[in-house]
C-alpha cells in the first residue's frame, strides 16, 4: 500500500495542481518566454521584498511619531497605497510595453500637458515656492509620469529609426530635442533632481537603443552642468544645498543622517527604536528613509537594502538581455534604470555623497505617486517578459548592449 499523498499535493486524478510563483509566471507568459520569465520572476521577488520592508519602515516611523488614532489612519493609507501599487504593477504586467505602443504619441502629449498644468491656478499646487504637483482630488507629481512616457516613446523611436540612428540630424536630434524639452519643463518647476533623473533615463534609453555614446554623453554633461550652474545662480535653495555639500554651510538634517548611518553599530537600535524622528528629524519616512534603516537596523540593515537593490539591478539587466524583442528590451532597460538611479541618488544624499535633494527611495519611502509610478515602471518591464515568446520582424540598429 502506497503512503498517502500530502494534503498540499493533490491527487493526479483530481485535475488540480499545486500552484507556485514559478508556475503562475509560466501560465501568465506567452510560449517561448521561459528564459526572460525566469529573470522576471526573480526581479518580481526582489521588488516584493522591497515593498514589504518599506511597509515595515513606515509602520515603525508612524508608530513612534503619531497618536494612536492618527497611526491607525496612516496605516490604512499605507496599506491602500501598497495595494494600489501592486494592482498597477499587475495591470502594467498584463499590458506590457507593446500594448501601449500604438498610444505612445498621445501619452507623450498628455504627459507634457500635465507638466504644464502645474502652473495653472486652481489645478497646480505650489509648496515652498515650487510648482511640482497638480491636485485633482489627490496630489500627483507629473514629472514621475512624464519619465515613464518619455522612456517608452524613446524606445519606440529608436527601434523604428533603425539605421537612421547613425545620422545625428535625421535620427538622434528629434529624440534628443524632445528629451531636452521635457527636461526644461521639469527644471522650471523648479525640480532639478527630478529633471536630472528624467534626463538620465532618457539618455540611457537612447544609448541602449543604439545611439552612439558621444551623442548622449555630451548632452548629459552639458545639460546637467548648465542646469546646475543656472540653478545655483538664480535659485538660492540650490546654491545653499551645494554649499552644504561642499562643507561651506551646515545642515543639521544631513549631519544627523550621516550620524545615524555611522553610529548605529552592526544591528542598530532595533525595530521602532530609533530616536532621531522624535527629535525633529523631518522627512525621515521619505527623503531620508535610508537613515531610518541605518538607525534601526545598523550596518546589517543597510547592507540588506543595498543588496536588494544590487539584486534588483542584476536581474533587471539579465531580464533585458534575455528579451528577444528589441522594443521590449530597450523599454525595460530604460524603465529599470530610472528606478535604480533614483535609489542611488537617495542613498548618496542620505550618506552625504550628493547635495541634499528630496528624492524618495523606491518602494521603501512614503509617497503615493512615487510608489505607484515605480510599480508601473517595473510592471511594464515584467510585461515585456510576458510576451517575449512572440516574434518580431522590426528593423533595428546595432544595440550598444549586445554589439
Amino acid at each position: 500500500m502506497s503512503p498517502p499523498r500530502p494534503i498540499r499535493d493533490p491527487a493526479e486524478s483530481s485535475g488540480l495542481r499545486q500552484l507556485t510563483l514559478g508556475t503562475w509566471f509560466e501560465d501568465f507568459a506567452a510560449p517561448g518566454a521561459e528564459e526572460s520569465l525566469r529573470h522576471a520572476g526573480r526581479l518580481f521577488a526582489v521588488v516584493l521584498c522591497l515593498m514589504g520592508l518599506g511597509f515595515l519602515l513606515q509602520v515603525s516611523h508612524g508608530s513612534t511619531t503619531l497618536s494612536p488614532e492618527a497611526f491607525r489612519s496612516e496605516l490604512v493609507v499605507e496599506i491602500g497605497v501598497r495595494a494600489v501599487g501592486l494592482g498597477v504593477l499587475f495591470v502594467a504586467w498584463w499590458l506590457g510595453p507593446d500594448r501601449l505602443r500604438p498610444f505612445l504619441a498621445p501619452l507623450l502629449v498628455g504627459a507634457l500637458l500635465l507638466l504644464l498644468l502645474v502652473w495653472m491656478p486652481g489645478v497646480g499646487r505650489s509648496v515652498n515656492g515650487a510648482s511640482r504637483w497638480i491636485h485633482v482630488g489627490l496630489s500627483v507629481q507629473p514629472s514621475e509620469l512624464a519619465r515613464i512616457a518619455l522612456v517608452l516613446w524613446i524606445a519606440d523611436r529608436c527601434v523604428r529609426a533603425g539605421p537612421k540612428l547613425s545620422s545625428f540630424t535625421r535620427g538622434v536630434l528629434p529624440i534628443l530635442g524632445v528629451s531636452v524639452g521635457f527636461f526644461l519643463c521639469v527644471v522650471l518647476q523648479p525640480d532639478l533632481g527630478a529633471a536630472v533623473l528624467l534626463l538620465v533615463g532618457a539618455l540611457a534609453t537612447m544609448w541602449i537603443g543604439g545611439v552612439a555614446f558621444s551623442s548622449v554623453g555630451l548632452p548629459l554633461v552639458l545639460g546637467v552642468g548648465t542646469a546646475v550652474a543656472l540653478a545655483a545662480r538664480f535659485l538660492p535653495y540650490v546654491k545653499s544645498r551645494l554649499d552644504m555639500w561642499m562643507g561651506e554651510a551646515h545642515n543639521e538634517q544631513v549631519s544627523d543622517s550621516i550620524a545615524a548611518l555611522a553610529n548605529s553599530g552592526d544591528l542598530g537600535l532595533g525595530f521602532a527604536g530609533g530616536e532621531l524622528r522624535n527629535r525633529g528629524f523631518n522627512y525621515m519616512d521619505s527623503d531620508f528613509v535610508f537613515a531610518l534603516v541605518g538607525e534601526e537596523f545598523g550596518l546589517a540593515g543597510m547592507l540588506l537594502v543595498l543588496g536588494l537593490y544590487a539584486a534588483f539591478l542584476w536581474h533587471a539587466l539579465r531580464l533585458v538581455l534575455a528579451l528577444p524583442q528589441r522594443f521590449g528590451a530597450v523599454a525595460a532597460f530604460g524603465l529599470c534604470v530610472t528606478v535604480a538611479f533614483q535609489a542611488l541618488v537617495h542613498v548618496q544624499v542620505a550618506s552625504g555623497m550628493a547635495p541634499p535633494k528630496g528624492m524618495t527611495l523606491p518602494f521603501l519611502s512614503a509617497g503615493g505617486t512615487s510608489f505607484v509610478v515605480s510599480s508601473l515602471a517595473i510592471g511594464l518591464a515584467l510585461g515585456a517578459a510576458r510576451i517575449a515568446g512572440q516574434s518580431s520582424s522590426e528593423p533595428c540598429s546595432r544595440s550598444n548592449a549586445t554589439g
